[in-house]
């Protein structure tokens, strides 16, 4: 008289593994998705602040003497930021630009008139109060806020 053991999984066995990982599956892939997300807007919004703050830098710094700015160009994909010396964007230097795109996958909007803000001279004022705002195409969004002062944030 044998025993004959039986070593490996039935075929009942896998089949109920497997369904509860496709159901492990379905409900952490989309949180997944959601923090990187969230990371990828937290990433564009420090880079948004990061060349505000350059900008407003060198205005305080009296760099070039002269004003510095930045301009919000959301006319065709990808978005960006230039980061620009001079009065206005429409009056700067174009040689000492420096452009930042950002991903297709986020949008770029603001509500300061001509799209630009600049800082003053040495004092490093805004030349008004305004917002841009980051988009992501999942919907989630930063807005980053600039007051007369010159304060980000």
């Amino acid at each position: 008289m044998g025993y004959t053991l039986n070593k490996g999984f039935t075929f009942l066995e896998v089949i109920i593994v497997v369904a509860i990982l496709l159901v492990l599956t379905g409900t952490v892939m989309p949180m997944y998705v959601g923090i990187i997300n969230d990371r990828s807007l937290a990433e564009v919004e420090d880079q948004i602040i990061l060349i505000l703050r350059l900008a407003r830098g060198r205005s305080d710094a009296g760099l070039s003497d002269s004003a510095h700015g930045v301009y919000v160009d959301n006319d065709v994909l990808p978005h960006s930021l230039v980061l620009f010396e001079g009065g206005s964007y429409l009056s700067r230097n174009p040689a000492q630009d420096y452009v930042v795109e950002f991903g297709e996958e986020f949008s770029l909007t603001t509500n300061f008139a001509g799209g630009d803000v600049v800082f003053s001279r040495v004092l490093a004022r805004a030349d008004e109060e305004g917002e841009i705002v980051a988009t992501h195409i999942g919907g989630e969004q930063e807005i980053i806020q600039i007051n007369k002062l010159g304060q980000i944030r």
